[in-house]
């Protein structure tokens, strides 16, 4: 059960010659020597805050992209969002492609042994595929 949507609207303070909004995915692919500000502003919402009816929520989303908008004009404005701040120490990445290893490890264990007691079977007449169990 959901009890909550995480909302999360990010700033970048950095811009480029142009003007354009850094880093860019070529900077953060290319220029890993450099550590970029990454500026995050969360809000948790209820899930019982949520309209359930389509034209409700449809028009929810719409208010909360409206606010995202207004966070990012302040944001440009001023260089911050609104409200406290938390200052994180920049990752360790290293460590952070050691662990995102293990996990690509993890899954690829609980793969081949899901593929060992299971045989994925597409069904030639409807196209249909089908997980059936090896005894």
């Amino acid at each position: 059960e959901i009890d909550a949507v995480v909302d999360i609207t990010v700033g970048y303070n950095e811009r480029g010659p142009s003007g354009s909004v850094r880093p860019s995915l070529a900077d953060m692919l290319l220029r890993r020597d450099k550590v970029w500000a990454l500026h995050l502003h969360v809000r948790i919402i209820p899930i019982a805050s949520i309209p359930t009816e389509e034209a409700a929520l449809t028009e929810w989303i719409f208010d909360l992209f409206a606010q995202k908008d207004q966070l990012l004009a302040g944001f440009k404005k001023d260089g911050r969002f609104p409200g406290p701040v938390k200052v994180l120490p920049p990752p360790n990445i290293s460590q952070a492609l050691r662990r995102a290893a293990g996990y690509m490890a993890s899954a690829t264990a609980m793969l081949a042994l899901a593929a060992l007691s299971f045989r994925l079977s597409a069904s030639a007449a409807g196209g249909v595929l089908a997980l059936s169990h090896i005894a």
